[in-house]
Order: structure tokens, then sequence, then C-alpha cells
């Protein structure tokens, strides 16, 4: 099992592979408001060590794993 996490939690005690995750004030955020209309903001501060954003983690373990053609963007 793989675990992405900022902390330790009952899931991180069981995981095979934990991958140090970024808080939201360390990476861009999307939210949406009233009317459905998306709203973004910017990263307040840049994440500790070695933690990536979720996307980031994604994007680059489906790369490992062999199937990186599944995310034609790139970070």
């Amino acid at each position: 099992m793989i675990v992405s996490d900022m902390y330790p939690t009952k899931s991180t005690e069981v995981a095979d592979v934990i991958l140090p995750s970024a808080s939201w004030v360390e990476k861009r955020v999307f939210s949406v408001m009233p009317k459905d209309v998306p709203s973004s903001g910017s990263k307040q501060v840049d994440p500790p060590g070695e933690a990536k954003n979720d996307l980031w983690q994604t994007i680059e373990l489906a790369k490992r794993l062999g199937h990186g053609n599944l995310f034609p963007i790139t970070m």
C-alpha cells in the first residue's frame, strides 16, 4: 500500500511505501466558490525536505510504472 501523508497516521503504520506530502499552504490551492466558479491561489511557502504535491506524486508514480503516457502534462 502506498500512502501520501504529512504526518504519521494509522494508514502510514501499515503502508509499504510512504510518500512525503506537501500541505495546502505548500501547493497551489483550488476551490469551488458559490455558483461553481473555480478559484485558485498560489502556494504560500515551499514544501520542506522532499515533500511533493499530490499531483506530482501521482504523475511520477505512473511514469515509473510505465504509464506516463496517461498524463500528457508535465510538472
